[in-house]
């Protein structure tokens, strides 16, 4: 019985920890910086105007991706901000915020569907 009790307490801080029990939106979203929001505000394939979202960050060493995959991202859709690389080190934040392309996601989609082995 101690020792269920012991497992007990160990988990508790962990709960939220790993962001199954979230109680400030911002304390674990990244949001963005003023030089995020100024630098790029127009997608320069479509032409529109960079909508704001909040999307899981992914942390981690990221094996590298397909080349086709990084050719077509930069060309068909470089602002699609499906999640965001938070680096190796993990941190508080389980969220970021980002600024997206509609079109962009649209043509990640349609791509991934098109070439599912090469992401």
């Amino acid at each position: 019985m101690k020792l269920i009790h012991r497992v007990t307490i160990a988990v508790l801080p962990l709960v939220g920890l790993y962001g199954l029990k979230v109680l400030h939106y911002h304390s674990v979203t990244r949001t963005l910086t003023s030089k995020e929001t100024t630098s790029i505000t127009v997608c320069e394939v479509h032409e529109m105007k960079l909508q704001k979202d909040v999307v899981p960050i992914s942390y981690g060493l990221f094996a590298p991706p397909d080349l086709n995959y990084v050719k077509a991202m930069s060309t068909l859709f470089p602002h699609s901000s499906q999640i965001f690389k938070g680096g190796c080190v993990v941190e508080k934040q389980r969220y970021a915020e980002v600024l997206y392309c509609t079109q962009c996601r649209e043509a990640e989609e349609v791509w991934s569907k098109t070439n599912a082995n090469q992401k």
